[in-house]
């Protein structure tokens, strides 16, 4: 079984390394009758290794095909080998690693991935291998991806897919709901479509036509998502319900002090006239669904809100955020100060610094920070945000990157770490911390992105947030991101995928021990722990809730892990204290409200600042934040020394510019986890004077 995940993990990085080592520019896919000639001498060549995989053992001829692939000069052999892996892993049963060869293979050939990952679906199913019940959740995911990018038609052959398997795959009722969801989306999307056809041919004979404006306009408005002219038209249209409702939306986008209140009635008067066009109410719902979404959390009225959160979350999939309303919408005078985005409470408050460039400014003065370190998160924002991928992620390993392809040098195993979620999220806190949303300023958009492919990883895995390549980690550093994001904006939609992360992470703590380590409920480690229980911190700050009883079963796990009253800390036990884990030990303490008063605890603190910072950024970002944050006599001390390392390693020329690695990379995660890892960390320990306030 051993050897059996470590060839996988093989594999996993095989496809990894294939799949970012090739041009940008995809090639066009090669003749058939060229494919098959090269699938016959790759056949013979690797004879061996298909005989294994006859009996049963395809894991070797896979990484075979793959690694070949990397050296192979001509496209046609190329593609063979792609084909060839693909199809062995379809035999093996291995469904994900088959649908993964097929994306890797679409970043390397023209083909359409989507379509492609459908039709493989469908092979396997009709190839009676018993493997419905890995094909559903797979069909499941690709209808909706389909359906989010426009092909109506490939989305209902995944639906298609996934009603069949659903047969054998026994899916849960919320599956069910979902995908029953979705074929109304699509059938609704199927009418709007057809009838906005006729009325543009209906247009084009008569250019007055009310009855077709009003088909082109919901074309337009709910299925190209072209706001404006969709508006436009609806409200000349012959439509009562939905133009007074169009018109309603019109002349509140061009108000400029709009309020929770009025964008609620907007919404109300979509979803009273959702009815009034037979087929598409499914769809003028979900248009609604995106209206009530922005507001529900600053209205004042308290049954408003309620049922403006109800509406939103009972449309189908995701309300779209198309809208002519901007999404940052001002919240009544009289709306309840709990919600408003920038009103900081009780243990929320810590974060009201991140805003304000003079409260930033006066923070980093008094904490030891300076211009040169507010220069340096600059250039390291600037770094961070031109390494997103195009799908709003991340990635440790930089050749993935379109825009750097590996120009930025690092360590040769770095990127190994095939964490999108992981490195999404470290890669999200460091624009938090500066006060930058996915709601102002100008990486809003780039936030925002991450943020979607973070929620809809965690609505697809029901709470948890990462997948393959991931472990707990990821999760505690995406709750973190979902936290304070919804800490900093209270924006509702963030609500419920924060609702969820949180409450995974609840679950999935040690029930003997207390502890949280790589999976579910396994006994816990320090190092693992340390974000759940920051994530968890910050979830009781935006007034997430949290059962007690996992802080204190928390706390019970620090006990048994720490060693002379407190001032060292071990991995899994009290035997092998070290300065990372006493750091995490310490900050976790504070998180639990210690109020570092007893002598041990100084001493620990000063033991920190004895060893001084190091070139292993993990040590210093846990023992920085805890130095800071305890007010410990020696700050001045270790906060000269780690800013004066931090800027003397900063890249400052060419690609890498504004970026870490060099010189920092002495910790156990960097080599790994690469630039990236270095670059948040270090830029992290920067944002210290106003990420979290020190304890009052």
């Amino acid at each position: 079984m051993r050897n059996r995940f470590a060839a996988a993990v093989v594999l996993v990085g095989l496809l990894a390394l294939r799949a970012n080592a090739q041009d940008a520019e995809r090639l066009p896919v090669p003749e058939a009758e060229a494919v098959a000639a090269e699938v016959r001498i790759v056949q013979q060549a690797f004879e061996g290794e298909y005989a294994d995989a006859a009996n049963g053992d395809a894991t070797k001829l896979i990484s075979t095909l793959l690694g070949a692939e990397r050296k192979a000069k001509s496209a046609e052999r190329r593609y063979a080998l792609w084909a060839e892996a693909e199809r062995a892993a379809g035999l093996a049963g291995n469904v994900s690693l088959c649908l993964d060869i097929i994306r890797r293979k679409g970043t390397a050939f023209e083909i359409d991935v989507i379509r492609a990952q459908i039709e493989r679906l469908k092979d396997l199913q009709d190839g009676d291998h018993g493997l419905d019940a890995n094909v559903y959740p797979e069909a499941n995911r690709l209808a909706s991806e389909a359906y989010s990018a426009g092909m109506f038609a490939v989305s209902e052959a995944a639906v298609a897919v996934a009603k069949a398997a659903a047969r054998q795959a026994r899916p849960s009722k919320e599956d069910v709901r979902r995908l029953e969801e979705l074929t109304g989306l699509i059938a609704a999307t199927q009418i709007v479509t057809a009838d906005g056809a006729k009325g543009r041919i209906a247009l084009d004979a008569d250019p007055n036509d009310r009855h077709a404006m009003g088909q082109v306009g919901l074309e337009e408005l709910l299925v190209q998502r072209d706001v404006g002219v969709g508006l436009a038209l609806l409200a000349k249209s012959d439509l009562e319900k939905v133009g007074s409702a169009a018109k309603a939306e019109r002349s509140l986008a061009d108000s400029e002090n709009r309020t929770a209140t009025q964008v609620y009635e907007v919404a109300s008067l979509w979803w009273d006239a959702a009815d009034e066009v037979p087929g598409t109410a499914v769809l003028i719902r979900r248009h609604a669904g995106g209206l009530y979404a922005q507001v529900a959390g600053n209205l004042p009225d308290p049954v408003d809100a309620a049922l403006a959160s109800r509406r939103a979350a009972s449309v189908p999939v995701s309300p779209p955020p198309d809208s002519a309303l901007p999404d940052d919408v001002e919240g009544d005078d009289e709306a309840d100060e709990s919600h408003a985005p920038i009103t900081f409470k009780g243990p929320a408050k810590v974060y009201g610094g991140r805003f304000d460039p003079e409260t930033r400014r006066r923070l980093v003065e008094e904490g030891g920070g300076s211009v040169d370190t507010e220069k340096a998160v600059d250039a390291a924002l600037r770094w961070i945000a031109g390494h997103q991928l195009d799908d709003g992620s991340w990635s440790f390993n930089l050749k993935a990157c379109p825009s750097c392809k590996g120009q930025c040098a690092e360590g040769r195993s770095a990127g190994a770490v095939e964490d999108y979620c992981g490195a999404t999220a470290l890669a999200l806190l460091p624009f938090l911390a500066r006060g930058e949303t996915h709601k102002s300023g100008p990486y809003a958009k780039k936030i925002r992105a991450g943020l979607v492919f973070l929620g809809k990883a965690i609505e697809s895995g029901k709470g948890k947030a990462y997948s393959r390549g991931g472990n707990l980690y990821s999760q505690g550093l995406a709750t973190m991101v979902l936290t304070e994001s919804y800490l900093l904006t209270r924006d509702p939609r963030l609500k419920r995928h924060t609702t969820l992360a949180v409450d995974f992470v609840v679950a999935a703590q040690d029930p003997v021990g207390g502890g949280w380590r790589y999976s579910p409920k396994q006994p816990g480690d320090t190092s693992a722990t340390g974000w759940q229980i920051a994530a968890l911190a910050n979830a009781k700050a935006a007034r997430i809730s949290v059962n007690p009883l996992t802080f204190k079963k928390a706390s019970a796990f620090l006990d048994s892990v720490q060693s002379d009253d407190g001032r060292a800390y071990g991995y899994t036990d009290s035997k092998s204290p070290g300065p990372a884990r006493n750091a995490i030990g310490l900050l976790c303490r504070l998180e639990l409200g210690a109020a570092f008063k007893s002598d041990a605890q100084r001493d620990a603190l000063k033991n920190l600042i004895r060893g001084g910072p190091s070139n292993d950024l993990y040590h210093d970002f846990y023992a920085t934040q805890v130095l800071y944050r305890a007010e410990a006599e020696g700050w001045r001390q270790w906060n000269d020394a780690m800013v004066s390392m931090l800027l003397d390693t900063q890249s400052k020329k060419g690609h890498e510019a504004g970026s870490w690695f060099d010189g920092v990379s002495g910790g156990h995660g960097a080599d790994a986890a690469g630039r990236l890892y270095t670059t948040s960390m270090a830029a992290l320990i920067l944002e210290v004077y106003y990420r979290i306030l020190p304890r009052e």
